[in-house]
């Protein structure tokens, strides 16, 4: 895998080691750097290849009025009742899974509860007392955090930066754009001031929350979802600083190509190292192959991709069923795709399009198009279980991609700008870019494809939960 230009100029910004990368948040010890890294890696991104990026729905005023309501009631499952644990793990709450009783969250259930009590999980996403069973983790020894975010939200708005803080920062972000010279236009750089200064007026609020769930919790390890994209940078470090372990959980596609995951010598054995995970868990050796990264890479593999698998049906045993996965991206490609696919299949064929998890909720009007095209949206909340009930996927960079192979399903590419990164023909050969390509990969999918076995041990570790176990018995 190669990297894009974004990559490579992250990474020289900070190969030219400039004294800006390690300035600190005024009147704090949170580095702005790691902060911004994200957003300007996007704003870089964006301007690259031109992505075409559509807005979610914002939430309506009764649902926010809702949300604030119920804060204020009293919740036993919240962050502040977490008791003392060995092993904490930070979650989104978002990844989803079939479970018999509740949600289940496919990252972190196995190996947490393989901990059992000895290990906690704290999501971002709210659940209370009125939340009914069916949609509370499955997992009892879970928490959330909303709360906490509340009155994160709340101190930052009733004890801003001062001037000071803000102009200093400023300053110092303004520092940081020049290292990319005429790849950040002046209107980006307005855009990301935007952005990256309502971060940093969270973040000395965020830091003593997070010190207080640390207090109540004492963990000797952390588990922590994204840790490497930087808005948590700060809590990282401060981790860090009571000798707590941190290490970060695969939850989709890394590589050459993500700036999330590639560092250059700034973040090498510097005082910036700290506000990085020190270990990242892939699903494989395949994904830390051509990473630049300070940290160790251990691969564990995927638990419930891995227990699906041993019982997924037989090709020629499942529904004739193509599964379309969005990316959060050029959407209108996507519905191309979609419309291609149901005028080269048989009749008996069903085409289903799964949105990415940020689209789940606006997504009847997001793909209002690819709907009256035949195609319907994915009903299974589970992506293991939709693969296995599929004969063909077809996707752009996402990681489902990589997860068909081994239920030996066929897979095909939509050439976009990214594929080449993402998605390369070496792994893929099914190129999807004209009329001609989909026809062919209509008729390819009538049967099963070869498998590749050596290949999908390396992308997938086996016996993902005792490699865990053996990894994390000396944290």
């Amino acid at each position: 895998m190669s990297k894009t230009g974004t990559v490579s100029a992250l990474l020289a910004a900070e190969d030219s080691g400039s004294d800006v990368l390690f300035e600190r948040l005024s009147g704090s010890s949170a580095f702005l750097w790691p902060i911004a890294r994200w957003p300007i890696a996007r704003a870089l991104a964006q301007a690259e290849v031109k992505l075409e990026l559509r807005a979610s729905k914002p939430a309506t005023k009764a649902q926010v009025l809702q949300r604030v309501a119920r804060l204020a009631l009293p919740n036993p499952a919240s962050a502040d009742n977490v008791s003392s644990v060995e092993h904490l793990f930070v979650v989104s709450g978002t990844t989803h899974a079939d479970a018999p009783r509740g949600v289940g969250n496919w990252l972190s259930d196995d190996f947490s509860q393989a901990l059992g009590e000895r290990a906690a999980v704290v999501q971002d996403a709210a659940f209370d007392i009125l939340t009914p069973r069916v949609k509370r983790p499955a997992n009892p020894r879970t928490w959330t955090y909303s709360q906490a975010s509340a009155r994160i939200w709340r101190a930052a708005q009733a004890s801003p930066l001062s001037d000071t803080q803000r102009e200093r920062a400023t300053q110092a972000l303004s520092g940081m754009f020049d290292l990319f010279g005429p790849l950040l236009s002046q209107d980006l750089r307005q855009r990301l001031l935007g952005q990256i200064l309502p971060l940093l007026e969270l973040t000395p609020h965020a830091e003593a929350e997070f010190i207080a769930l640390l207090d109540q919790a004492q963990p000797r390890a952390i588990y922590m979802q994204m840790a490497a994209y930087g808005d948590r940078s700060n809590l990282i470090r401060v981790a860090h600083d009571r000798g707590i372990s941190v290490a970060e959980l695969q939850h989709g596609w890394i590589g050459a190509a993500h700036a999330a995951y590639n560092f250059g010598r700034a973040f090498f054995d510097s005082e910036l190292t700290s506000s990085l995970p020190d270990t990242l868990f892939t699903f494989g050796q395949y994904w830390g192959k051509d990473l630049s990264f300070p940290g160790r890479i251990v691969p564990v593999g995927k638990p419930p991709l891995e227990t699906t698998c041993l019982s997924a049906p037989s090709y020629d045993a499942r529904q004739q069923r193509l599964l379309v996965i969005s990316s959060e991206y050029e959407t209108g490609k996507l519905i191309e795709a979609v419309t291609l696919l149901k005028r080269h299949l048989p009749d008996e064929w069903e085409v289903v399009l799964r949105p990415h998890p940020a689209e789940r909720a606006d997504g009847v009007v997001r793909f209002e198009e690819a709907l009256s095209h035949g195609a319907v949206l994915d009903p299974m909340v589970d992506l293991n279980a939709s693969l296995s009930a599929s004969r063909a996927v077809v996707g752009m960079t996402s990681t489902v991609l990589f997860e068909a192979l081994p239920f030996n399903i066929n897979v095909g590419v939509i050439e976009t700008d990214l594929a080449k990164y993402y998605a390369n023909a070496a792994t893929f050969p099914n190129r999807l870019d004209d009329e001609a390509s989909y026809c062919a990969f209509a008729r390819a999918i009538q049967r099963p494809p070869v498998t590749r076995k050596s290949e999908i041990d390396d992308m997938w570790h086996p016996n993902a939960v005792a490699t865990f176990l053996t990894e994390v018995s000396g944290r």
